[in-house]
């Protein structure tokens, strides 16, 4: 009878540490599994093209932990106690990267091609080492030649004050440059072209009766203020430089001779600072759409006819639409619509129609293309 009463006491205490292990063990289980429940989720991406790459492999550093991006870019991991919060990242061809991460986090990565060979492999790529923005952005880096027709309608006052000269017609065979360049969320571009534009005269006894030289040169600057991955907008300053030289000069006295009695037989030169606002748009991988608008309220015209008088206002406004085809890496063909209305007292309207076609080249990407060539062929 003491035996049983000796023995009960101790099965009981037996009991309750089991059952208290036992939820104990069930507790840490719990942990455990509610922390591996929220798994770190990702993409992985071309920092060039912003195309995905599959294939790609994610380790956590410390751990033989390890998984594979799908055919989306898409990859999704557990973090292990026993490892370091930090990822391995790994795609042949690209430069490998360290990402510092947390459980639950969503994460997006860009993988740029190997360039040259490091001795030691980057912490992670930082917002400053994109600062020049080789990327292929809607308004990114690009340098365009372009063929250019133009269509202008001129309303300009009469030197008598009263009567007003209408000038119209297509010039052909004109040039044109443009380019920008992005720096982080900065924008630097430019634009030049030459014109050789004729002037037709009615009951002329030939035509032309003389051509206009154009030359015309735009700088701007620009923020980019708005990003998404397919659309951007920027807003800036801009400076118009103008100059039209006509070749109507007299072989005696090299004076112009006033064919339409207007201030176009005259040299003139118009320059001033204007408001510029552009948006570039990626409809797809392979077709890039932009635009601008550009108001310069005042020009300041350097101009005097025969009798030392001029145009006492002028201003401003071009519109302008352009679109992009890739049709190699880094190589487009473009072409674009720019209408510049100039308009002033007493009476001035210039009205020209711009169209162009030409190649445009994106120089960072081609550079890019060319540094994992020349590395596949070192290996």
């Amino acid at each position: 009878m003491k035996k049983i009463k000796f023995i009960l006491p101790v099965l009981s205490l037996a009991l309750f540490i089991t059952t208290t292990e036992k939820k104990v063990f069930a507790i840490s289980e719990k942990a455990v599994e509610s922390q591996k429940e929220q798994p770190i989720n990702g993409t992985i991406t071309d920092g060039i093209n912003n195309g995905v790459i599959k294939d790609t492999y994610i380790k956590q550093i410390g751990t033989l932990n390890t998984v594979l991006s799908d055919k989306n870019g898409n990859f999704r991991i557990n973090l292990e106690n026993s490892g370091e919060n930090k990822l391995l990242i790994i795609k042949e061809n690209y430069e490998p990267v360290q990402i510092s991460v947390n459980n639950g986090q969503e994460i997006k990565v860009k993988l740029y091609p190997v360039r040259a060979k490091k001795d030691e492999m980057p912490e992670a790529h930082t917002a400053q080492d994109d600062i020049f923005n080789y990327v292929a952005k809607p308004l990114g880096s690009n340098f365009s030649a372009m063929y250019q027709l133009r269509y202008q309608a001129q309303r300009v006052p009469g030197l008598d004050g009263n009567s007003a000269s209408v000038i119209q017609g297509w010039a052909v065979n004109e040039t044109a440059l443009n380019g920008q360049l992005r720096m982080d969320n900065w924008l630097g571009s430019f634009k030049i072209f030459r014109a050789r534009y004729p002037v037709d005269i009615k009951n002329f006894p030939y035509n032309p009766a003389y051509n206009l030289n154009i030359t015309q040169f735009q700088l701007t600057g620009s923020k980019v203020f708005s990003e998404s991955e397919n659309m951007e907008l920027a807003a800036g300053i801009s400076y118009l430089l103008h100059s039209q030289d006509p070749d109507n000069r007299a072989s005696g006295d090299n004076k112009p001779i006033p064919y339409t009695n207007s201030f176009s037989d005259f040299p003139q030169t118009r320059q001033g600072p204007g408001m510029t606002g552009m948006f570039g748009y990626f409809l797809n991988e392979f077709v890039t759409i932009n635009g601008n608008a550009t108001l310069y309220p005042f020009l300041f015209t350097a101009f005097r006819d025969l009798a030392g008088r001029g145009p006492s206002y002028q201003g401003m406004l071009e519109i302008g639409a352009n679109i992009k085809v890739k049709t190699l890496p880094g190589i487009y063909l473009a072409g674009s619509y720019t209408n510049q209305f100039l308009f002033g007292f007493p009476g001035i309207i210039d009205d020209a129609n711009l169209f162009s076609l030409g190649v445009s080249l994106d120089p960072f990407e081609m550079a890019n293309l060319s540094a994992t060539s020349s590395e596949k062929v070192r290996k």
